[in-house]
């Protein structure tokens, strides 16, 4: 009797360990759908976000005293960053678009 009782156990704890994988597999390739889903969706909008700023920066600097301007605030950021530290000292060379600028050396 107590065998029997056994058997019947490990048939029940067999098939509540079939239905529990079946049920497991199932939700893991929902999430892998999803996170696929997610990630295709990430990439579309980084695309349509990194053209829109091309599509800015063309309209943004779209003459000749504006793509200068911009490069006049680009040489002076690339400036501040160098000047880090307690060293303050910049050695430029005449032919330096950075010393072009501050000398006011026009091309």
């Amino acid at each position: 009797m107590i065998s029997d009782r056994n058997q019947i156990a490990a048939r029940y704890l067999a098939e509540g360990q079939s239905e529990a994988n079946m049920l497991r597999n199932e939700v893991d390739k929902k999430v892998n759908l999803l996170l696929s889903e997610a990630r295709v969706t990430a990439e579309e909008l980084i695309a349509e976000g990194e053209a829109e700023y091309m599509r800015l920066l063309a309209e943004t600097f779209d003459t000749k005293e504006k793509q200068d301007f911009y490069i006049f605030m680009r040489s002076l950021e690339a400036l501040k960053a160098s000047l880090t530290g307690d060293e303050k000292t910049v050695v430029l060379g005449r032919d330096s678009d950075i010393a072009k600028i501050l000398m006011g050396v026009s091309e």
